[in-house]
């Protein structure tokens, strides 16, 4: 039993050997035919490929536009664009869904040893104090990449470098600014900071918010909001006010230039020229604040994916008493209309890999019905022979494989040739990046060759189906 046991394990060895060596026969012997599959081949390989590598781009093209679009989650005091504590929000910090946290603080600062830009102000106040005629616009932020102002081009770094994480008492100033005050990259600026919480001549409080009780957030407004800077022309700054706070100074590391959109109060610090940028931990130095007390203007939210920047917005939704405390403001704006025109090359790209895999596979079939008829002795006599219907169907799927091993070189430079086609002059998409590895050209490649397999086993399939379904006495009847 044991011999006829390893008897059948040879003739099977020895069966699939005859059918490598008949399929070989058969694609040498039939020169015409296999050159006509060859090329067919070839030409759905190539075309595979390049689509293969479209998508692949477009995967790449979409993690990189989320982070180049500064998408991001903005959170602002309720009342007014208020400050509020870092404290508040400080499980942010350990959120494993947060890519990175930009803090910002808006205020005033005295300029002390230089003087404003000034310009054609559309309100002229006469009932400002000496001591705060030279008000700049402070902007104490983290990072000044990551500020919309920046990203979006309304202000543009002209020298030096921007506010980096890390950074002790660094300083942006306009070029207008740097140039009327003789300043430039390695200088020094000193400022003096202003505590608008105790000064409620800086704030002419709505109806809504006098009659709230102890609200932190109505006591401090904005320096950027218009209401809040709003007061009857009859009242006086008064200097004496302000919590005596201490003067610092700041290394200039850049100049920027450009021009905001612009609230006119009377103040200096409304002008675009007036505003100047420093590190957020000087601020909250000069501030006395530390730890959880630090206050922020706002927090940019960086998520490390789409997904997660939605997780921490429901997240924030949910959170009991958040709503009524702070807003949310979602910004994707420039993702979503990026992503828009990705999904609709990426839809394109599919339909097109479709339309590849079935116009292939009916082109294969087509041929391959006409070709198996004029093999039907060929197939009576394999199973005349002991060979059972999937050896036959094997051996046919065999032929086409070794016809398409010699494809695959040609068929990789024809799908650089058509991707390049395809991106240059069809979609006309410069973002999208094809210059990929090694590694990750042949892992394309075989991609593309798995679906060309499945289009050959599926056309061997369908072609052998009309003759295979019959019974062998039928298929060698045929053959008299």
């Amino acid at each position: 039993m044991k011999l006829d046991k390893n008897k059948g394990w040879l003739s099977s060895l020895e069966r699939s050997k005859n059918m490598v060596e008949n399929a070989l026969a058969y694609v040498i012997r039939k020169k015409s035919r296999t050159l006509i599959i060859f090329t067919l081949i070839c030409l759905v390989l190539s075309a595979l490929y390049a689509c293969l590598a479209i998508l692949q781009s477009s995967d790449q093209v979409q993690a990189s536009l989320y982070q180049s679009s500064n998408s991001s989650l903005t959170i602002k005091g309720k009342e007014g664009g208020g400050h509020f504590q870092v404290g508040d929000l400080s499980w942010l910090q350990g959120d494993p869904s947060v890519q990175s946290l930009v803090y910002q603080y808006e205020g005033l600062a005295q300029s002390l040893g230089s003087q404003p830009v000034t310009g054609d102000q559309k309100v002229n106040r006469d009932d400002l104090a000496s001591d705060l005629e030279n008000l700049l616009s402070l902007q104490a932020i983290s990072q000044t990449d990551r500020d919309p102002l920046f990203t979006s081009g309304v202000f543009t770094l002209v020298k030096g470098r921007g506010i980096q994480e890390g950074d002790q008492h660094k300083a942006l100033v306009h070029q207008d600014f740097a140039q009327a005050n003789k300043l430039d990259l390695g200088d020094k600026l000193s400022l003096q900071m202003l505590d608008l919480e105790n000064d409620e001549t800086m704030a002419n409080p709505s109806p809504e918010s006098e009659g709230s009780p102890g609200s932190q957030d109505n006591k401090k407004q904005g320096p950027e909001d218009e209401e809040s800077l709003e007061r009857p022309s009859n009242e006086k700054f008064d200097p004496e006010s302000q919590e005596s706070l201490e003067s610092q100074e700041y290394e200039i590391v850049g100049i920027f230039s450009g021009k905001k959109q612009e609230n006119y109060t009377g103040l200096s610090s409304d002008l675009s020229e007036n505003m100047v940028y420093t590190d957020y931990a000087s601020s909250q130095t000069a501030l006395h604040l530390k730890g959880s007390k630090q206050e922020v203007s706002q927090i940019a939210v960086f998520a490390k994916g789409p997904d997660q920047l939605d997780k921490i917005s429901k997240k924030l939704d949910e959170m009991g008493g958040a709503p009524a405390k702070f807003r949310v403001e979602e910004n994707t704006e420039a993702y979503e209309t990026a992503q828009a025109s990705l999904a609709g090359i990426r839809q394109i790209i599919q339909v097109m890999t479709l339309a590849i895999l079935i116009a292939g596979a009916l082109a294969l079939s087509l041929i391959l019905i006409l070709w198996l008829r004029e093999r039907i002795y060929e197939i009576g006599v394999l199973l005349t022979i002991g060979f059972s219907k999937l050896q036959v169907i094997g051996q046919f799927i065999l032929e086409l494989i070794l016809v398409s091993l010699p494809g695959l070189l040609i068929s990789f430079l024809l799908g650089r040739m058509l991707l390049n086609q395809v991106l240059g002059q069809v979609l006309s998409v410069p973002l999208l990046q094809t210059d990929f590895g090694l590694k990750q050209n042949l892992l394309i490649l075989a991609q593309s060759y798995g679906i060309l397999l499945l289009i050959i086993v599926l056309s061997v399939f369908v072609a052998s189906a009309m003759i295979l379904v019959k019974k062998p006495k039928a298929i060698l009847s045929q053959m008299s």
